[in-house]
């Protein structure tokens, strides 16, 4: 009975019973909140970060690396990295922008392919640690020639001869610049045959009162006008897998963590690899204003450099939405002075030059194009066309006459009601 009591009931009555042999009174020090605030105050499990400075001297790479001039058949090599995850980080104007972190965790160059040897010119880049039970032979000999530590990942990157980086260089964040759109490859993942609520994430038609018609895509015609279907609209198919992510902005590196900022989503899942190289096709030609190290990074002997670099903001304020009146006469589109001075051109010119028009009709007008109506006002020009006695009216009724088309006319008359109405017209 003794021993019951002793499992049952708390210490504060055990001690009764048993006498000395029971364990210690619990009081109210010993409760859970006190624990609790113990484990609160204690030190964390996760160790600190790191302190990142603001410069820093990288280490020296190999003397047989040199900096070449890029020509327009070079081709650098990529370089392999981890994705980490997303997140958000904001520029010199407040500026949110989603970004997705890669890290370039112990990247070296395992293998050289030569012409003469593998009839193209690569390089085999490895990065990560792997432990070697998990290798194979062929892997393990491939690491001890290279003379560097198992790899977890290994990708292949095509380059060109004056590109060519030697056997165990390792590659740095600095291999890109802030603001260079890159290519990159992951790890993705193909769903089959799916609906436009999965694929392109339709909200779908009602739910009551209707039958079967929750996951539809609705309407995907523009009318019984053109009774066609456009290109590219988005509708049930095939989904994924989408491998590789082109025009990747670089938005910030870090070199001290080797952390990569890319500007939106990447494919593949935290921890898998990526590949990043440079952007081909026009991509290569968006990035000429941007002058990226080839072949790689050379760090200066005894140079400092900054460790974080981030591109650089836009000129104009991107919260800034200048007031402008609906309408104003003096602020003329682009497009509209393109337009008036397209159709001067095909119509207004030849009129005048076949002396199609009358003698007046024909002299105000060149007296007006005559007076620059960039610095003239409108006043001015209804000023200079009075005092020949002329105005849109008579214009009009002067071009309608045998030899001229209706189509000519119009154009003449909204020609030169443009010009009237805007003075900036070059």
């Amino acid at each position: 009975m003794a021993s019951v009591l002793a499992r049952t009931r708390p210490a504060a009555c055990r001690r009764g019973l048993l006498g000395s042999q029971a364990g210690p009174v619990r009081t109210f020090f010993n409760s859970k909140w006190v624990r609790r605030i113990e484990r609160l105050t204690a030190p964390s499990r996760r160790p600190p970060p790191p302190v990142i400075p603001e410069k820093e001297v990288p280490p020296p790479v190999d003397p047989s690396v040199t900096p070449v001039n890029p020509v327009l058949g070079s081709k650098r090599p990529g370089i392999c990295a981890f994705k980490i995850g997303c997140m958000g980080l904001w520029d010199e104007w407040g500026q949110k922008h989603a970004v997705t972190v890669c890290k370039v965790h112990n990247s070296h160059v395992m293998r050289q392919k030569t012409i003469a040897r593998n009839g193209y010119e690569a390089l085999q880049v490895g990065t990560g640690w792997r432990t070697l039970g998990l290798h194979e032979r062929r892997r393990i000999g491939c690491c001890i020639r290279a003379g560097v530590e198992p790899k977890h990942h290994i990708e292949e990157f095509r380059v060109s001869s004056d590109c060519m980086l030697p056997v165990g260089h390792e590659f740095s964040v600095r291999h890109f610049v802030p603001g260079q759109r890159v290519f990159v490859s992951g790890w993705s993942r193909g769903k089959g045959w799916q609906g436009v609520v999965t694929r392109w994430r339709f909200s779908g038609q009602q739910v009551h009162k209707a039958t079967g018609g929750m996951r539809m895509p609705g309407s995907i015609s523009r009318g019984m006008s053109s009774s066609k279907v456009d290109k590219y609209k988005k509708q049930p198919g095939h989904m994924g897998p989408d491998p590789r992510v082109t025009n990747c902005t670089v938005f910030r590196i870090e070199s001290t963590r080797n952390l990569i900022f890319l500007k939106g989503a990447v494919p593949g899942s935290a921890g898998h690899p990526i590949k990043i190289f440079d952007g081909r096709g026009i991509t290569w030609y968006r990035n000429t204003y941007i002058k990226a190290p080839t072949p790689t990074f050379i760090p200066k002997p005894g140079l400092e450099y900054p460790v974080t670099v981030q591109m650089p903001a836009t000129s104009e304020d991107p919260f800034l939405y200048p007031e402008r009146p609906r309408y104003d006469p003096r602020n003329v589109s682009v497009t509209q002075q393109l337009s008036v001075r397209v159709e001067y051109d095909r119509v207004l010119r030849p009129f005048f030059e076949s002396s199609k028009g009358s003698d007046c009709v024909t002299a105000a007008v060149q007296d007006f194009v005559n007076a620059n109506p960039v610095s003239c006002s409108s006043e001015k020009a209804h000023e200079l066309l009075s005092q020949e006695g002329v105005n849109l009216g008579t214009i009009g009724n002067a071009v309608l006459q045998p030899g001229i088309t209706a189509d000519e006319a119009n154009a003449v008359v909204r020609c030169l009601e443009i010009l009237f109405r805007h003075e900036d017209l070059a």
